[in-house]
């Protein structure tokens, strides 16, 4: 009796692991749809700040960022594809 309760206990922590996995997975891949669909030219906020307080400097730099989160695609089918 002994045995298949704690085999039933070891069942039920392995999909709750799991669970949390695929949470997790989930997680991550709507975080990388963001930031990967993310329009850095929104940045600049010239028209509401002025030309002086804008953030206008830093939208090159955050596209070269974006253009790194782009290249994940390939990793993240193959995170999809352990689920």
């Amino acid at each position: 009796m002994y045995f298949f309760l704690a085999a039933n206990k070891e069942s039920k922590n392995i999909r709750e692991k799991s669970m949390a996995t695929e949470s997790v997975l989930n997680q991550c891949n709507d975080s990388l749809t963001r930031v990967q669909t993310f329009d850095a030219s929104t940045l600049s906020r010239e028209d509401d700040l002025g030309k002086q307080m804008s953030f206008a400097e830093a939208v090159k730099p955050a596209e070269a960022i974006i253009a790194v989160y782009k290249r994940i695609p390939l990793i993240a089918r193959a995170l999809s594809a352990l689920r």
